[in-house]
């Protein structure tokens, strides 16, 4: 008896997010497909393209052991989409993850903190100190 084995691409992957944006990068995040086709996922194919453009082109490729990657060489000021789609031995995934929101590469900024320590009677210096927190200033 012979068993027939239906292969197709996989689905989209998961959740996909960004991690980390700079002025001239962006650092997206994955999780695998709910479904690999009925063959391992060998491969994630990156898309990008700015929100002005019509296609999306490849911007890179990652083995399956590495749901995240870092897109360079972005100018700054410049929003842009993202997709993720995934490749198996039967080929590339129609489905892909997309951002919720398009992306702008903006440079991250330094918000300080200034923190007050009281005198106490053993001390007799006030303390302060500076506290500087990095943020992605995301859609401001």
């Amino acid at each position: 008896m012979h068993t027939l084995v239906f292969l197709e691409p996989p689905t989209a992957p998961q959740s996909l997010k960004v991690v980390d944006i700079n002025k001239d990068n962006v650092t997206l995040k994955w999780q695998p497909p709910v479904s690999d086709g009925g063959a391992d996922v060998t491969e994630y194919v990156v898309e990008m393209k700015p929100c002005k453009q019509k296609k999306f082109a490849v911007v890179g490729e990652v083995p399956q052991n590495t749901p995240f990657f870092k897109a360079t060489e972005l100018k700054e000021g410049q929003t842009y989409e993202f997709r993720v789609r995934a490749k198996n031995v039967v080929g590339l995934g129609e489905e892909a993850a997309v951002l919720d929101s398009p992306v702008t590469a903006k440079a991250k900024s330094t918000v300080g903190m200034l923190r007050y320590h009281t005198v106490t009677k053993a001390k007799s210096a006030v303390h302060y100190s500076m506290v500087f927190k990095k943020m992605a200033l995301i859609g401001l």
